[in-house]
């Protein structure tokens, strides 16, 4: 009798692939293999304590195969090896090395506060690796929001503009990023954008004063806010005197040094914390006069009217008022 056979010694070959690194604590082993369909691969799970957990699965028609890991890994590395018999005994061995971690990457966001700026920079810090993408959504007082992204920096720094004007008032800027684990952080703040001032300024119009109070109003400015106050005198001469904005918007300052006679002219000046600044004028009919207007009066004498006209000249303006005190020979007024 006779009857053929054959010897085979060539294992069969195997691939086992683990996840680099992920969030997933019983994540889910591949691979591939030449192992006839329906063979059973080992794998042997071994975590960063020294822990085994080992699962069978067999391979499919195309020669790919998965498993998922039974029980939760711990943090940390994780090795995985599989190993298949052919029908001949022949073993194939693969190993692999992945990482689990569950830890969320730290943030933070800062939305700058009191902005002269409309398009503020928002910026931050992270723990996530170098070129994580970094979401910011910000949302103004209008309750629109604008989504934009940046990379994390080497030094863990990310920072990015807003693309589109906010309007004036609060704002939230809320940032996240994923790791390459897949874990999310996130991290809130409210900022504001202020981009409005405004100041009057009103100088006496004709004054005998010549050192008058200039007084004024403030819009959005807070209280304590500095005013400076330029007064130009006929002469062009100048002086520079300083106050603050009062609780109420209002100011007044006195000028500090006489002014002479003349036309007057005062520019006033502030800023609010965002850095807004506002400026108001008054330079047109403002006149300091501290000559007296001339005046005579003529009396009738030996007049036989007992109610006698009394007349005079001044150079005093059209429609000035003159008061006139008689007083009689009995001492009546």
């Amino acid at each position: 009798a006779k009857d053929d056979g054959s010897v085979d010694t060539a294992a069969p070959s195997i691939t086992v692939d683990v996840p680099d690194v992920t969030n997933d604590t019983t994540p889910t082993i591949t691979g591939t293999t030449d192992a006839p369909a329906g063979s059973v691969v080992t794998v042997v799970i071994t975590d960063g304590e020294g822990n085994t957990q080992t699962v069978t699965t067999t391979v499919n028609g195309d020669g790919t195969y998965s498993v998922e890991v039974p029980n939760a890994l711990p943090e940390g590395p994780v090795t995985v090896e599989a190993t298949v018999k052919d029908p001949s005994g022949n073993e194939g061995k693969a190993t692999d090395k992945g990482e689990v971690d569950t830890t969320a990457p730290s943030i933070s966001v800062d939305a700058p506060d009191n902005s002269s700026d409309n398009t503020p920079t928002i910026s931050g810090k992270t723990d996530a690796p170098a070129g994580s993408v970094v979401t910011v959504v910000v949302t103004g007082s209008d309750g629109q929001s604008q989504t934009v992204t940046a990379t994390v920096k080497a030094d863990g720094t990310y920072s990015v503009d807003v693309p589109n004007v906010l309007p004036d008032g609060s704002y939230t800027a809320e940032a996240s990023v994923k790791d390459p684990a897949g874990n999310e952080a996130a991290a809130k703040d409210d900022g504001s954008v202020d981009t409005a001032a405004a100041i009057t300024v009103d100088a006496p119009a004709l004054t005998n004063d010549n050192t008058p109070t200039i007084t004024g109003t403030t819009t959005d400015v807070e209280e304590g806010q500095v005013v400076t106050v330029v007064v130009t005198d006929s002469q062009g001469n100048t002086q520079t005197v300083t106050t603050t904005v009062k609780a109420d918007g209002s100011y007044s300052v006195d000028v500090p040094n006489a002014l002479p006679d003349g036309n007057y002219g005062v520019t006033a000046t502030v800023s609010d914390k965002a850095g807004n600044s506002a400026t108001a004028e008054d330079k047109e009919g403002n006149v300091v006069d501290t000559t007296a207007p001339s005046i005579s009066v003529d009396a009738p004498d030996k007049s036989s009217d007992n109610t006698p006209t009394i007349s005079g000249k001044t150079d005093a303006p059209e429609g000035s008022v003159v008061t006139v005190v008689v007083t009689g020979s009995d001492g009546q007024t």
